[in-house]
C-alpha cells in the first residue's frame, strides 16, 4: 500500500545534488509552487510522463512554477534520461533512495505538487490523464494563470498506465534503509559444530576414531570423524580385512590422520 502523502500534508524536506555536484535543496520556497517528479531510467511510464512534465515546466515556470526531477539512478543513467527527453528542469540524484523512502510511494513516476509552505496541493503515482489534469489545474491556480493543455491530439497517450516499482522495495535496499533508520539491526552469531559420522566396516569389525584438521582453516577447527584408518596401517586387522592391502600412496594425504589400533574387550 502506497504511503504517498496527499493534499494538505507537508512534503518532507531534502538536500540532494545534481549529476554535476550542484546542491538541490527543498524546503519552504519563495516560489508559487514546486513540482517534484520521481523517476528511474528503466521505466516506460516514466518515459511517457517526463515529456509532459517538460511541457508543464516550459509553460508555467515564467509564472512561478519550480520543477525538480529526482532520479533513483546513478549519474550515467540519469544523464541518459535527461539527454533522451531534452529536460531543462533541475534533476537531482537520489541514488541512496533516502528521499524516495521519505515520500513513501510504491511506484514511479511519482508526482508531488506543493505550495510555498510545502503543503501538498496534488500528488499521484503512475500515469492517468485525470490525475495529470487535476495536477496541472492546481499548479496553474497556484501560479495564478490559466492551465495549459499538456496532452496533444497526436500524442497517442493512454488513459491510464501503471507505474514501475520503486527501487526502495528491492529487498537489499529495504534492509539497508531499515538499518539506517534504526528499524532493524545487522548481526552475527558464532556457532561451534561437532560433526560426527559413524560408519560400519563390512566384516563387522568396529569403526576407528580418527581426528582430521582442516589445513585451509586458520582457526584450526578440528572435527572428529568415524571411519576406516587412512592410510591402512600394518598390523591393523580391521583395515586389512575391510580394505585389503593397498599401498600408502593410494590414499589422500591432504589431512593428517591419527591411527588408533582396534580396542579389545
Amino acid at each position: 500500500m502506497s504511503d504517498l502523502p496527499g493534499p494538505g500534508a507537508k512534503a518532507p524536506t531534502f538536500s540532494l545534488t545534481t549529476p554535476a555536484g550542484a546542491p538541490v535543496v527543498f524546503r519552504d520556497e519563495p516560489v508559487a509552487s514546486t513540482l517534484l517528479v520521481f523517476f528511474k531510467h528503466d521505466c516506460d511510464t516514466c518515459h511517457l510522463t517526463l515529456p509532459l512534465v517538460e511541457r508543464l515546466q516550459n509553460t508555467l515556470s515564467p509564472a512561478g512554477l519550480r520543477v525538480v526531477g529526482i532520479s533513483q539512478d546513478g549519474t550515467d543513467d540519469t544523464a541518459r534520461v535527461v539527454t533522451r527527453h531534452s529536460l531543462t528542469f533541475t534533476v537531482a540524484l537520489d541514488d541512496h533512495l533516502e528521499v524516495s523512502a521519505d515520500y513513501g510511494f510504491d511506484a514511479v513516476p511519482a508526482l508531488v505538487l506543493t505550495g510555498p509552505d510545502r503543503a501538498i496541493l496534488a500528488s499521484f503515482e503512475g500515469f492517468t490523464r485525470p490525475d495529470l489534469r487535476n495536477l496541472t489545474e492546481a499548479a496553474a491556480t497556484a501560479c495564478d494563470t490559466k492551465p495549459p493543455h499538456l496532452v496533444h491530439d497526436g500524442d497517442g497517450l493512454p488513459e491510464h498506465r501503471p507505474g514501475c516499482g520503486s527501487k526502495v522495495h528491492d529487498p537489499d535496499v529495504a534492509r539497508r534503509l531499515a538499518v539506517r533508520r534504526g528499524a532493524s539491526t545487522l548481526g552475527a552469531r558464532r556457532s561451534t559444530l561437532d560433526a560426527r559420522r559413524s560408519c560400519e566396516i563390512p566384516d563387522g569389525s568396529r569403526s576407528r576414531s580418527t581426528t582430521t584438521r582442516s589445513s585451509s582453516c586458520r582457526r584450526r577447527a578440528s572435527t572428529t570423524v568415524y571411519r576406516w584408518c587412512r592410510p591402512p596401517r600394518h598390523g591393523c586387522s580391521a583395515c586389512s580385512k575391510a580394505r585389503g592391502a593397498l599401498p600408502r600412496t593410494s590414499w589422500p594425504t591432504s589431512h593428517p590422520i591419527s591411527h588408533r589400533p582396534p580396542s579389545r574387550k
